[in-house]
């Protein structure tokens, strides 16, 4: 089973009519993986049929297969261990290979096919918004808000949950701007006023592929730009914390002490330094 969004653009009606009858037809005791933030729809149709997901970019320790050497985005390498290490609780992966992810999720897209896995490219197109910001501009745990985000795609918020973020929306002391970190700890060493920009944001609003807007930072407060180590956005990173007066900061892996140590003397500073210029 492999089914392409790219070869239906002009007839997304067949594409969807294709999805249906591959999750009706399908073995509901096993997992949709997925990485990235697919086309809305394609998920949709899955959770309506009652199957359960698993996001294969999130690091599971699962065991490294080496297909992917070690010196490359740890997060590329996550998604190829976690499919092989599940892949017989997996019914189909769903990917995700265009501007709303990167090239290195077409070239997994590419491999999986090879190794026989059951796949659908169901790359984001969405240019609209989809949702509104609610989850990035609160006032709550960094590291909660970005893995809220990332489960947006299959599971929505609730009502609860729309007021909880509603009731706690915050002026920024800090920006983070990126991708989730492999080592998604590196999250609490931030402060709970801190606003999400960049992809991450977009992953919220539904629409990832719109690359245009990651090069916006929407306010004023001292912005952390992270990226993965060996990952194309490295060099946006890099131009917009010179730009923003910033920092760019590239973790590979875990977090070093160096990295962690330059992360909390930025954070500690410019919040002094914002606090002083404000108390003028």
């Amino acid at each position: 089973m492999n089914l392409n969004i790219h070869n239906f653009l002009n007839e997304l009606d067949g594409f969807y009519s294709n999805i249906k009858d591959i999750a009706e037809n399908g073995d509901k005791k096993k997992l949709i993986g997925f990485y990235g933030q697919p086309d809305q729809k394609v998920m949709d149709i899955f959770r309506e049929s009652g199957y359960g997901f698993i996001d294969l970019d999130i690091d599971f320790n699962s065991n490294n297969i080496n297909i992917v050497q070690d010196v490359y985005c740890h997060i590329i390498r996550d998604i190829v261990n976690n499919a092989f290490g599940l892949r017989k609780k997996l019914y189909v992966v769903i990917c995700t290979t265009g501007a709303d992810k990167c090239d290195q999720g077409r070239n997994v897209r590419d491999i999986l096919e090879m190794e026989g896995f059951n796949i659908i490219d169901a790359t984001n197109f969405s240019k609209e918004a989809i949702r509104s910001l609610l989850i990035s501009t609160a006032s709550l745990p960094l590291k909660e808000r970005v893995s809220r985000i990332m489960e947006l795609c299959y599971k929505p918020l609730t009502p609860d949950e729309i007021k909880y973020y509603s009731d706690n929306q915050c002026e920024p002391r800090f920006n983070f701007h990126g991708v989730p970190p492999e080592d998604i700890d590196m999250l609490d060493i931030f402060p709970d006023e801190t606003h999400i920009q960049g992809w991450t944001k977009l992953v919220e609003m539904g629409i990832p592929g719109r690359v245009d807007l990651e090069w916006i930072v929407d306010n004023s407060a001292p912005t952390v730009f992270f990226t993965q180590n060996f990952c194309n956005k490295e060099l946006m990173g890099k131009y917009l914390a010179e730009k923003y007066n910033g920092i760019h900061v590239d973790g590979h892996g875990k977090l070093s002490a160096s990295v962690r140590s330059k992360l909390e003397a930025f954070l500690k500073l410019r919040y002094s330094v914002n606090v002083n210029v404000n108390k003028r």
